[in-house]
């Protein structure tokens, strides 16, 4: 199944302007590089809706590509919707940031979609050995668990059907998972919009 690239892009666009217009922050800093390309589109789409400023991260010349996006720095993040570029594919190997949750909130419009997904719709590189093997992983974990289970990959019922290269890229993820498993996403209150109940198929 291929997702609509522009519907999907709106709709996470929409829920982005929605959700900071729900809130006292009329701004939105873009964290970091990855999926760049993708969140300035969705993010541009959702600045011309609500009104809101946007900021990057990038200290050097590359926000000059993005006329409407302002240099924000360290100091400034206090004030705004910080807009992540994390997706579903990442969700076994997660990365944190520290930040005062009193003062700001952490956004993840792409954490429905897979890395896969986010490279089709953003015209991005393709998707490199390691998160092929991450997404392979999460997408094992969807059928059968074998990521987010408490007991060893070793003792799941489908063990045997995998091969050498699957077990250890199951094992590796599982110990990536289980390492951060206290700092679930969505116990954190990760808010996303959801985009797999919709109809963004075509």
């Amino acid at each position: 199944m291929i997702l609509n690239k522009e519907k999907t892009i709106q709709i996470i666009a929409d829920f982005l302007s929605d959700y900071i217009n729900s809130t006292s922050l009329k701004s939105f800093y873009i964290q970091d590089g990855t999926n760049l390309n993708l969140n300035i589109k969705i993010c541009e789409r959702a600045r011309r809706k609500c009104g809101a400023q946007i900021y990057l991260i990038w200290k050097d010349s590359e926000e000059d590509n993005y006329e409407f996006a302002k240099h924000i720095g360290d100091a400034d993040k206090h004030n705004c919707l910080i807009v992540s570029g994390l997706c579903k594919t990442d969700s076994i190997n997660r990365s944190f940031y520290k930040y005062d949750s009193d003062k700001l909130a952490d956004i993840y419009p792409l954490l429905d979609l897979y890395k896969s997904e986010i490279i089709q719709i953003g015209g991005t590189k393709d998707l490199h050995s390691e998160h092929k093997d991450i997404e392979y992983a999460d997408r094992q974990n969807e059928q059968n668990g074998i990521i987010i289970s408490k007991e060893s990959p070793l003792k799941h019922e489908d063990w045997f059907k995998y091969t050498k290269h699957q077990k250890e890229v199951i094992a590796k993820m599982h110990a990536r998972e289980k390492s951060t498993r206290h700092k679930d996403l969505v116990s954190r209150g990760a808010i996303y919009p959801r985009l797999r109940n919709l109809d963004i198929l075509k």
